[in-house]
């Protein structure tokens, strides 16, 4: 999947010059290698700066350099109340932490390949709790790294991720009460109807496919895990952080209407407080991400 050309968008929206003024530094924290966006007035910060850090994370079968735009973009945002770190990381079993490549392909679709996974619902998911248990990691160390040798000092914490990563985002802001403000591009609340939805759709288009059932494709054990922590499942009722989902109007793969449970549950649970929900479909755009979308994430984060 080309998640490169997918967000290279938002380096529309860096001023012109301002991409130069960002210092990327490599760091490691607990043997996790994060590429970390420091803006100006951090980098030429004498004494502690009240920050907000992001982290952004990327979709399946990318890797951490896929969201470099979306880090420049929110590194830059002249707009921001606080100046914006951003963080990218690679997603488990992606990029420098990659274990089994085929772990992260789909379903068997098409009887006449033999490059499917029927392990994928369970791959997927312990992929994207394993990124959000990395989030909450890091928003434990990270400010003490960021101290030795930036003036970088966190007060805040948000999150945004494209697809896989959106779905990762989700379950974080679902969890971890730190997190503020979460931006979901084309991701999901909702992963069983998403996954259920998704194996229903394979078979009508492959009648032959050699898909598992969905008693196997999605086992009792992983659904009691999901009903228990999934977001549609953990809706966010006390602190009510910020959440945006954008989502492709013309997206097939994940579609707006496997999140119409979650967005109903968090549209009534922030009834008293609507503006810090808000989901949005973009007509004419496929599992990707328009200007308008790229526009309307940074817009959230700011």
């Amino acid at each position: 999947m080309d998640f490169i050309n997918a967000l290279a968008v938002f380096d529309t929206l860096v001023p012109a010059g301002a991409a130069d003024s960002v210092q990327v530094r490599a760091m490691d924290v607990g043997g996790i290698a994060l590429t970390v966006y420091v803006p100006a007035a951090i980098a030429a910060a004498t004494a502690p700066v009240p920050t907000r850090v992001v982290f952004c994370l990327h979709g399946r079968q990318g890797s951490q350099r896929d969201m470099a735009p979306v880090a420049r973009a929110l590194a830059t945002l002249a707009s921001a109340t606080l100046p914006i770190v951003a963080v990218t990381f690679d997603q488990r079993n992606h990029g420098g932490r990659m274990v089994r490549e085929d772990a992260n392909n789909g379903w068997p679709t098409d009887p006449a390949r033999d490059d499917g996974n029927q392990m994928f619902a369970f791959d997927m998911y312990s992929i994207q709790q394993g990124t959000a248990t990395d989030v909450s990691f890091l928003v434990d160390h990270l400010p003490a790294r960021l101290g030795f040798d930036t003036f970088a000092d966190p007060t805040e914490w948000g999150v945004i991720g494209f697809s896989l990563g959106g779905h990762a985002s989700l379950l974080a802001v679902t969890g971890d009460e730190r997190i503020s403000a979460a931006v979901s591009i084309v991701g999901c609340g909702d992963y069983e109807t998403l996954m259920t939805d998704r194996h229903a759709g394979v078979l009508k288009r492959y009648p032959t496919s050699k898909i598992a059932p969905l008693a196997l494709a999605m086992p009792p054990q992983l659904l009691k895990l999901v009903r228990r922590i999934d977001p549609v499942h953990r809706i966010p009722t006390a602190h009510r952080p910020k959440i945006r989902m954008l989502f492709g109007g013309d997206d097939t793969l994940v579609p707006a209407s496997a999140s119409a449970k979650f967005i109903d549950a968090v549209t009534a649970a922030y009834s008293g407080c609507p503006d810090r929900f808000r989901a949005s479909s973009f007509p004419g755009v496929g599992h990707g991400c328009s200007r308008e979308m790229a526009e309307a994430a940074l817009e959230w984060l700011q």
